[in-house]
């Protein structure tokens, strides 16, 4: 049975869409379809189990099944770990709301140190174009939220599902970005409870990874020490800190800052995660000037 563009539904319009089917032909062929654009697509038709698209009065065609796994994890993916924070501050009318999810702006003169309270500038959250500010509520329990992009697959949920389950044989459960975020930082605050608990037992640990967010660049830049704030190396994140791109030239997450901080979390010995700060910095600056005089 042949559906056409205007006869989709609007879940097969969520999933089908142009964005999605070229990304999908670039997965299978990056080769080949480097230069297929979103606007070189005249129409979209469904057919049995594949996708047919006319391109400039050719017609080439993939498995919805690849368009559907494309769209979930475009959908599912799991933003920076400096993307977003649980924003303790938000005040809430209704404690039932769920965890507030703030989007953090890194423009302006406050960038630097978004992540960095302690300084003594708070984050900035990010604005949408009518000045509301970006934050989205998490139900842990019910797995829900509160964006519009959950609550958009969780109305189509049922349509989604015959989807998925016909063509990928897989179910489909409505998962956000915001939702992938928090599930990774609470792992992520599970094992720094862990160490924390573990250094507390055993005494100091002077096992430190320090790192600091390039938001200019998109880059994580971090340091290792054994020796604790004593370790006489150039403390200011310049050169000799590695560095991972926090985002691909696409400006899709790659995921490295959180391989990165588990890494260093999970080691044995564990490193402990160190944010870099004017005060960390002015700490290990005095430390390693005293150590210099003698």
């Amino acid at each position: 049975m042949l559906v056409l563009e205007n006869q989709l539904t609007k879940a097969q319009s969520l999933i089908y869409g142009r964005k999605r089917i070229v990304d999908s032909f670039y997965q299978l062929n990056p080769t080949k379809f480097h230069d297929l654009t979103p606007i070189d697509i005249n129409s979209i038709s469904l057919q049995g189990d594949e996708v047919k698209c006319e391109v400039d009065g050719s017609h080439i065609s993939l498995e919805r099944r690849h368009v559907l796994k494309n769209f979930l994890e475009h959908r599912t993916r799991t933003p920076s770990f400096f993307d977003y924070k649980v924003w303790h501050q938000y005040k809430i009318k209704n404690s039932d709301d769920g965890i507030p999810i703030a989007a953090l702006d890194y423009s302006g003169d406050q960038t630097h140190t978004a992540l960095a309270p302690h300084i003594g500038r708070p984050p900035k959250i990010l604005t949408d174009k009518n000045g509301e500010q970006k934050i989205y509520f998490i139900k842990t329990k019910e797995q829900q939220c509160s964006c519009p992009s959950w609550i958009q697959l969780n109305e189509y949920k049922e349509e989604l599902s015959a989807e998925f389950n016909q063509f990928t044989g897989t179910e489909f459960v409505p998962v956000c970005k915001h939702m992938q975020w928090h599930n990774s930082s609470l792992q992520l605050n599970y094992l720094r409870f862990t160490v924390q608990e573990q250094s507390r037992k055993r005494g100091y640990n002077l096992h430190m990874c320090v790192y600091h967010f390039d938001y200019r660049l998109g880059r994580l830049l971090y340091r290792v020490t054994n020796d604790g704030l004593k370790d006489k190396m150039e403390w200011l994140p310049k050169d000799r800190w590695k560095e991972q791109a926090v985002y691909n030239a696409a400006h899709t997450p790659t995921g490295n800052c959180w391989k990165v901080f588990t890494k260093a979390l999970s080691h044995d010995p564990a490193y402990q995660l160190i944010q870099y700060s004017q005060s960390v910095a002015h700490i290990m600056g005095k430390i390693n000037s005293r150590n210099s005089t003698h």
